[in-house]
């Protein structure tokens, strides 16, 4: 009953901070976005920057972290099985790859920014619809990549307090999918509901419905 209390409490606290952060970076991105059609000099960097420098600080070293001071862990720990490390070290580099590519894609094929979080143009949209790639392999692949690098955090560190901060990241993102999802069937209509049913949102395979 506590430890629910205590997801609760951290699910709020967490929504708000972040809600604030992602107003603070939507408007100074505005500004500079502003700054730059004023200047007539077309900068994909500044338009981008802000979606990029906020997914790096929560999502590689702010959740992470958090999951180390939670855990106990002294800052010089590591696990005694070499195994156990090595392990995690691959989930990591794995689910980072994983993200990395996606965010590549997005911006080459997507013609947008990853981080569109609760209606919040944090940076330029998508403006194609993307079904190839490591979209091929499920709907939200950058989120699987950030999840197999939790995890990998998380057999690391071998304690089970930090998955209370995983339950309240993978709480606050899932609603953030289902959000983005409304935008994208608005966005792109038949084209996008064909792709959901075809491919799942997080695996590779889609989960059907018992009747």
């Amino acid at each position: 009953m506590q430890a629910n209390v205590l997801v609760r409490r951290l699910a709020d606290n967490a929504k708000k901070t972040y809600l604030c952060i992602l107003f603070l970076l939507q408007t100074k991105s505005s500004e500079m976005m502003s700054e730059k059609q004023n200047r007539n000099r077309p900068s994909i960097l500044q338009s981008h920057t802000a979606g990029y420098l906020l997914g790096l600080l929560i999502f590689v070293i702010g959740i992470p972290a958090l999951m180390w001071r939670i855990s106990g862990r002294g800052l010089h720990y590591l696990p005694d099985s070499a195994a156990l490390w090595i392990t995690a070290l691959l989930l990591c580099l794995s689910g980072l790859t994983l993200s990395i590519c996606t965010i590549v894609y997005k911006r080459t094929e997507g013609q947008g920014n990853p981080f569109d979080a609760y209606g919040h143009e944090i940076a330029p949209r998508t403006q194609n619809l993307m079904t190839r790639g490591p979209y091929r392999i499920c709907r939200n692949p950058m989120l699987l990549g950030i999840y197999i690098y939790d995890a990998g955090v998380l057999l690391f560190l071998w304690s089970w307090l930090p998955l209370l901060v995983f339950a309240v990241e993978v709480l606050l993102l899932s609603l953030q999918v289902r959000s983005e999802e409304k935008r994208l069937k608005a966005d792109f209509g038949e084209n996008y509901l064909h792709y959901q049913q075809q491919v799942g949102r997080y695996l590779p395979f889609r989960l059907k419905k018992k009747k």
